[in-house]
């Protein structure tokens, strides 16, 4: 299936909202007036994208993405915006900095224990890699730990995104690059498999048919347009 890409439109974004769709059941409450709930792993991702005003060239594209997607058949890539959390954008100084690693460290290349002592060599510990994160070690689909190497991994902080084969997950826990994680994996993942932190993306359909309708005027530009998207689990 082809997938289509929202890239040529992303600067048009004017907010963005991805959430987990959680269904739990119960019973209904007992004579103790309390009620057990039961969960279920079978959440998935829904988003919301809302879209200034499409302008001339914008405009066209828009219109054909549109037409190309055929309602809710057809699958789109979104990338998902991963602000606040420690990502390679710029140099490499600039990532250790935030990652928390000190200037004089940076100077020097290489940091000491936590008292400030370094080796008797006169070296220390190198410097967090500035490399795309990876896997580690292989992992099963249903799982929901797993390790990520590579310094954006280790300073990927709790409720940032990364996603692996256009899944997305949400970040719970991380120490060291172990990140605990939700929804579980969908497929397995092997060794070595890229983790996209800096620019998270997941695959997605329109959640209805008419849901990628333009309202044009004069030719010239678009109303603001809301796109409803759902996880799109063909492969």
């Amino acid at each position: 299936m082809t997938v289509h890409e929202l890239g040529a439109l992303s600067a048009e974004q004017a907010n963005q909202s991805f959430n987990l769709v959680t269904a739990t059941v119960g019973p209904g409450r007992g004579i103790s007036g309390r009620e057990q709930v039961i969960f279920r792993e079978s959440r998935y991702w829904q988003g919301a994208i809302d879209f200034r005003q499409f302008f001339f060239g914008d405009r066209l594209k828009a219109r054909a993405l549109a037409s190309r997607l055929r309602g809710r058949f057809g699958s789109l890539r979104i990338t998902i915006d991963n602000r606040g959390t420690p990502i390679k954008s710029g140099t490499d100084a600039a990532f250790w900095l935030a990652l928390g690693i000190s200037q004089s460290d940076i100077d020097r290349g290489f940091s000491g224990y936590s008292d400030g002592t370094i080796f008797d060599d006169g070296t220390g510990f190198d410097l967090p890699s500035t490399a795309s994160p990876t896997a580690y070690e292989a992992a099963p689909a249903g799982s929901t730990i797993v390790r990520l190497i590579g310094g954006e991994a280790t300073g990927l902080l709790p409720g940032a995104y990364f996603s692996v084969n256009d899944f997305l997950h949400i970040c719970e826990e991380n120490t060291s690059g172990v990140v605990v994680f939700s929804p579980p994996l969908r497929q397995a993942v092997a060794s070595g498999a890229a983790a996209n932190i800096a620019s998270p993306t997941i695959r997605v359909k329109l959640a209805d048919d008419a849901g990628f309708s333009l309202k044009e005027n004069y030719a010239h530009h678009t109303d603001p347009l809301t796109l409803t998207v759902v996880e799109d689990f063909q492969r």
